[in-house]
């Protein structure tokens, strides 16, 4: 049994899989990274259905589509001190607890920490502009 409660702004532990591995045939992603949980909704079955971002150290081809983490922010998450990016183009689908979550944060766990609001309510309404403009793509991995 998973004891966390996902909520938006959460940073969890989980096999993203991006949207080039999923054309390619691919089902599993293959690194266990931080992913912050942009949204969560409540099924009419009770289900818990998650959006998740990655979070990845590749700069962005275009910045548009990735927000930088600060560096204060990647210390109160606990990562590593290379620079990192919230990829805005990008998300993953799934319902919780899905298969794909890892206890890879630190402290063997799920669970990271929460970001900022401030920088939540700034990646969320990117992705939104993002995703209204056909620019995010989204890997559903729900059965």
């Amino acid at each position: 049994m998973i004891a966390v409660k996902p909520a938006p702004g959460l940073v969890i532990s989980y096999r993203f899989l991006w949207h080039e591995q999923r054309k390619r045939g691919q089902e599993e992603g293959h690194k266990e990274r931080p992913c912050l949980i942009l949204g969560t909704e409540r099924e009419a079955d009770g289900s818990l259905l998650i959006v998740v971002l990655p979070i990845t150290h590749a700069p962005p081809v275009d910045p548009e589509l990735a927000k930088e983490v600060p560096a204060a922010v990647r210390k109160h998450l606990q990562l590593d001190d290379e620079r990192c990016w919230i990829v805005l183009g990008e998300a993953n689908i799934f319902y919780w607890p899905g298969m794909d979550l890892c206890r890879s944060a630190p402290g063997d766990s799920l669970v990271y920490e929460r970001v900022p609001p401030r920088l939540f309510e700034k990646v969320r309404r990117e992705y939104l502009a993002l995703a209204r403009a056909g620019r995010a793509r989204a890997v559903k991995r729900t059965g």
